[in-house]
């Protein structure tokens, strides 16, 4: 055989060889998709605080909504907590699971000690959405940035947020 030949026969066996590794690589990563997000920092940490009488002694739901564009981040924040519990089944219909949001769902019972939370840090997270089910009438929801440490205190009829880290 020619000089030619052999290289057009290693031509291709290269270029079958790269497209299976990349192939590999992304099947690995799940599409590279949803990990890309979490590169570049470390997880954000929450307190809780769960004071014996939160929620006039009864459990508090407590979700963290991370959204990554405008148009869920606008949808989201308009909603109390009451009606992010209400509708939160039809919101993970609407909305695609780690393109548009991650949700984080907890519940704690007055007075039991919780350990801290850690939220996966994204260079692409626009806001993070918290909301508490509580018995009494209020909002029940803040706006937080998600690269920033905070301590939630859940009292009787509300919670408070403090940004702790930056």
């Amino acid at each position: 055989m020619s000089g030619r030949s052999r290289a057009g026969l290693r031509w291709p066996a290269a270029a079958v060889a790269l497209a299976l590794c990349a192939s590999l690589l992304m099947a690995a990563c799940g599409g590279g998709y949803r990990y890309v997000r979490s590169l570049g920092g470390r997880p954000v940490r929450i307190s809780v605080v769960n004071e014996e009488s939160a929620n006039l002694n009864n459990p508090v739901a407590l979700d963290f909504l991370l959204v990554f564009n405008e148009k869920t981040e606008g949808e989201a924040a308009k909603l109390t907590a009451r009606q992010w519990f209400e509708k939160k089944a039809q919101f993970k219909r609407d909305h695609i699971l780690n393109q548009d949001y991650v949700l984080f769902e907890y519940e704690f019972v007055p007075g039991d000690p919780v350990p801290v939370i850690e939220i996966p840090y994204t260079v692409s997270g626009r806001s993070l959405l918290v909301y508490a089910d509580y018995y009494t009438p209020g909002e029940h929801r803040v706006r937080m940035d998600p690269r920033k440490d905070a301590t939630i205190t859940l009292k009787e009829r509300g919670f408070t947020l403090a940004v702790t880290g930056e």
